[in-house]
């Protein structure tokens, strides 16, 4: 309908009452679209659904099914595996969930402002997504992320939380922790998210000194299997690593060859970052390759 209504339309949406309430009823068909879309969400996005599947859980018949999911898929909140005919959750949901508002600390706030840029120029560069994270309670909490434009292998959001120990990112704010914070994280027992993942202490301060040495973070399908991370830490006007700026792609794409690409973008937009938020540092120096 333009803009334009008939007078007599006008007057019948006039003599509708307005209670000054919200409405209470539900529409069915979105509540069982909706429905859906927790099922696909389920596990981190690992979850995937079969039309037969979706119906019994449901309690419609398979059309209905069927016709629910091409909607999720027509909205890019669902994609079909060609393959396996079953649906898992689509990159929509991920725009979704980074556009959602969370509370951060007024630092966290102007971090995210200083660093929205750098973060759309490396995806630009690089096509894979980007996150910038800090150091919470136990682990890395996401302040931004730009979705990469292509399928992602997982997803990621804002106000995500991730352990220290198993991502590049989450290393790299290990690495430069107060001596007791890593202490803390590396006395309790790790979890092993996946068969490469590092969980000997010993190893793990190893890896922390190397990242101090070099000045970035390397990790290969540690936290979920084929996705590989590298991470840059960005430091503050007081010298101090305020948060870690990552890549990170399914291996397939992001293998080693594309790792050392990133980073070649990542380490001097880091660094600009940094300067940005005041710290003194250099134009950096030529870094042995970690995949030699």
């Amino acid at each position: 309908m333009g803009l334009y209504q008939k007078p007599s339309v006008l007057r019948r949406e006039a003599q509708v009452p307005r209670t000054g309430k919200p409405a209470t009823r539900t529409v069915q068909s979105v509540d069982r679209g909706l429905a859906l879309l927790w099922m696909l969400a389920a596990g981190d996005g690992d979850a995937s659904l079969g039309v037969v599947e979706a119906s019994a859980r449901l309690g419609v018949d398979p059309s209905t099914a069927s016709r629910l999911l091409a909607s999720l898929v027509a909205a890019q909140l669902a994609v079909r595996d060609a393959v396996t005919g079953r649906y898992r959750i689509g990159p929509g949901a991920i725009r979704l969930a980074s556009s959602a508002p969370v509370p951060v600390a007024a630092g966290e706030r102007e971090l995210r402002q200083a660093a929205r840029r750098t973060l759309y120029l490396l995806e630009e560069g690089t096509g894979e997504t980007v996150v910038l994270d800090v150091r919470g309670q136990g682990t890395a909490t996401l302040v931004d992320v730009v979705p990469s434009r292509r399928s992602a292998p997982q997803l990621v959001w804002r106000n995500m939380r991730r352990p220290l120990h198993a991502t590049a990112d989450g290393k790299v704010l290990l690495a430069h922790a107060p001596e007791a914070v890593t202490d803390a994280e590396l006395g309790r027992t790790l979890d092993r998210l996946a068969p490469p993942t590092v969980t000997d202490p010993a190893t793990l301060r190893s890896q922390l000194a190397e990242i101090r040495k070099l000045g970035y973070a390397v990790t290969e399908g540690e936290h979920q299997p084929g996705v590989n991370v590298v991470a840059a830490p960005v430091e503050d006007a007081t010298g101090t690593v305020a948060a870690a700026l990552a890549i990170e792609g399914p291996a397939e794409r992001f293998d080693r060859i594309g790792m050392r690409r990133a980073l070649d973008l990542l380490l001097p937009r880091a660094g600009e970052l940094s300067r940005n938020l005041g710290a003194r540092i250099g134009s950096g120096i030529p870094l042995p390759d970690p995949f030699a």
